[in-house]
Formats: C-alpha cells, sequence, structure tokens
C-alpha cells in the first residue's frame, strides 16, 4: 500500500500510513526516500535518511541519485566516500555524474574510473561515453582502444564520433574491424562516404545493409541533394519497399524541391505529411516551404506562409525573403522583412543599410 500512495505522488498518505508502522523494514524506509527524491522534497529525502538504521546499498545509492538530480555533485562524493560498501551501481553512477556535470569534470571521472575495483562493460561504457560526448576526440580513442570488448555499441559510437570530426579513415577502420555491424553504423558510413564525395561507395554501403530503416534512406537521399531526379526517384521507392519517410526524409527532400526549382513537387510533398503520413510539419518544414516560395518569385505566397504558420518565424526565414524581395524588386517586403531582422539580430547592420536606401530613394517614406 506504501508503495501505491509513493507512485501516485500522495505522500502525506504515505508518511502517515509509515509512521504507524511499529517497526518499517528497509523497504519501507528506502520507499520514502525514493518517493520524496522523486517528488523534489529532497531535504525531506535526507531527513529521512539520516533518520534511518540499518542503511542498505540500495538506501546509499538511492540518496547519491538524488544528490547528482539536485545538482548537488559534491555532496554525491561526499556520500559516496562515506559508503561502508561500495557496488558497481555506485561506481558508475557517479563516473557519469562527474562526466555529465557542469564544468565537464572529466579529469574526476577519469580518476574515479582508475581506482574502480572492478571494472565492468557499464563502466568502459560510460567513461567512454563521456569523452565523446565532450568532444574529447583523442581521449575517447584511448579509452576505446584499451576497452577489454568492443561491442556493437561503443564500436558505433566512436564511429560517429570520429565522423562528426572529420576523421574519415579512423572512422572506417572501425567499422571494417567490427564482427556485427548495427544498422547506426552503417548509416554513419554512407553518410561520410556521401560527404566525401564518394557517391558510389555510399551506394554500395546502402544496397549491402540489411533491414534498411528510414534513417538509412535518410542518409543516402542526402548525397544526392544536387540530383532531385535520383533524390525523388530514391523517396518514391522508399515509400513503394513499406518504409514509412520520418520527418528528416521530408525535410530532405523539400531541401532537393529548393535547390531544383520544383515549386509544386515541394508544395505536394509538404501536404503529403500530414494527409497521407500524419506527420504534423515542423518549423523547418514550414521553412523550407516559405524559402522554395520566395526563390521562385511568389513573394505574397511566401510571406502568407510566414504569417500563419504555427511557429514563429526566426531571422533565417525572413532573411530569404528579404533576399527574394530584393533580387525581385518588392521594396514594401523587403523593408518588412529587414525590420524583422533587426529584431532577431540588432548588431547586424545590412538591414539598416537596405531601409535607410529605400527611404533615401523615396519609396518607404513611413519607415524609420
Amino acid at each position: 500500500m506504501l508503495n501505491v500512495y509513493n507512485q501516485n505522488g500522495r505522500l502525506k498518505e504515505a508518511k502517515l500510513l509509515f509512521d504507524r508502522a511499529p517497526m518499517p523494514d528497509t523497504v519501507s524506509w528506502n520507499s520514502m526516500i525514493t518517493a520524496y527524491a522523486q517528488n523534489g522534497y529532497f531535504e525531506d529525502a535526507r531527513l529521512m535518511f539520516d533518520g534511518m538504521r540499518g542503511r542498505d546499498l540500495i538506501t546509499w545509492n538511492l540518496m547519491i541519485t538524488a544528490f547528482v538530480r539536485y545538482l548537488q555533485f559534491d555532496l554525491a562524493r561526499k556520500f559516496f566516500d562515506r559508503m561502508p560498501k561500495r557496488n558497481e551501481v555506485a561506481w558508475n553512477c557517479l563516473i557519469s555524474t562527474f562526466a555529465e556535470a557542469p564544468g565537464l569534470r572529466l579529469e574526476d571521472s577519469k580518476a574515479l574510473f582508475d581506482v574502480m575495483p572492478s571494472q565492468n562493460s557499464l563502466s568502459w561504457t560510460r567513461i567512454f561515453n563521456a569523452y565523446a560526448q565532450a568532444g574529447h576526440i583523442l581521449g575517447a580513442s584511448a579509452v576505446f582502444e584499451r576497452m577489454p570488448l568492443h561491442d556493437a555499441v561503443s564500436s558505433t559510437a566512436m564511429i560517429t564520433a570520429f565522423a562528426q570530426n572529420g576523421m574519415d579513415a579512423q572512422a572506417r577502420r572501425i567499422f571494417l574491424a567490427m564482427e556485427e555491424r548495427d544498422l547506426i553504423a552503417c548509416n554513419v558510413m554512407i553518410l561520410l562516404y556521401a560527404r566525401a564525395g564518394h557517391l558510389d561507395q555510399a551506394k554500395e554501403m546502402f544496397d549491402s545493409t540489411q533491414g534498411k530503416a528510414a534513417g538509412t534512406w535518410n542518409a543516402l537521399a542526402k548525397s544526392f541533394l544536387q540530383n532531385a531526379g535520383k533524390a525523388l526517384f530514391l523517396f518514391r521507392m522508399m515509400n513503394l519497399v513499406g518504409v514509412a519517410p520520418d520527418r528528416i526524409a521530408f525535410a530532405t527532400i523539400l531541401a532537393w524541391c529548393s535547390h531544383s526549382g520544383l515549386v509544386n513537387e515541394a508544395l505536394t510533398q509538404f501536404v503529403s505529411m500530414r494527409a497521407d503520413f500524419g506527420l504534423t510539419p515542423t518549423r523547418e518544414h514550414y521553412c523550407c516551404v516559405v524559402d522554395i516560395l520566395a526563390r521562385s518569385g511568389q513573394l505574397d505566397s511566401a510571406e502568407e506562409v510566414t504569417d500563419k504558420m504555427p511557429f514563429a518565424a526566426h531571422g533565417a526565414t525572413w532573411g530569404s525573403l528579404l533576399a527574394a524581395s530584393t533580387f525581385y524588386e518588392n521594396d514594401d517586403l523587403a523593408a518588412r522583412a529587414a525590420e524583422k531582422i533587426v529584431e532577431f539580430r540588432p548588431e547586424c547592420g545590412s538591414p539598416y543599410v537596405l531601409v535607410a536606401n529605400l527611404h533615401a530613394a523615396g519609396k518607404r517614406q513611413d519607415y524609420i
């Protein structure tokens, strides 16, 4: 019953029930500490801990987790040091804590890892991820090379880190050494080959990938950004084989259409998102449509979409309108777009210059 109250946030009833128990057991104490910590009553959780006798490893781990939740990293370390006995959960929790703490206390995390009595696969993964996510690629690579076992997860993470930092040769070396390659690793390599201009290798990797998902199709699709014909063919093939396009796929195809001037195709795909696939367009999709309309000279329609889309247009959207209205000599829209850009980037001087020039030419007497 105590757990039922706690799981439903009824802490007062839970505490009354707890207080009525003549001798609450360890499970009951831990349940109350968990409930207080998870519902934001950190001090109450700590008071429960201080008043508890016969604390077990679960109790200590609960408090360390609570300190981490409330960003009390130094207190988490003090509690860790006070623990009469530590298990792998406590070690791994604190290693992750320091790795993710503000200021990226990687050295503290690494020091804990080095003195950990028994490093398991989770510990290696945590310290590796700490370096990779912080952008310390050489540190991540050094940890990866020391790992006793390279599974698909760690290898894929290392490939991704190398690829994101332009270290293509190193990424390819890890990929070729993998005994079992997962879908994410294959997707990363497709993108890597495409970015390097090796489209044949990207296509070969795509063809050899088993169990293709939307991410695999998207990876190859991005390599065809300059070839709308191939891109649209790939997009339609994706539907034919039963892989439903996701929002990333639609963002990619709208970008193709924009680069190739395929206005009607873009509008058809934009409508299809919701009508055929039940996907709600994001700000990125709306902004692509604005850019396509603006590039084609349909400035009134572009501004209408900007005004009516369910998101506040950002500076890049107004930038597209400014560029197009300047090209097509629509001075009124150019001035409105410049005004909006100034709101987003007051330090940017070019919109001021444009509006001043329009004013000087007598085309915007009501502005400035």
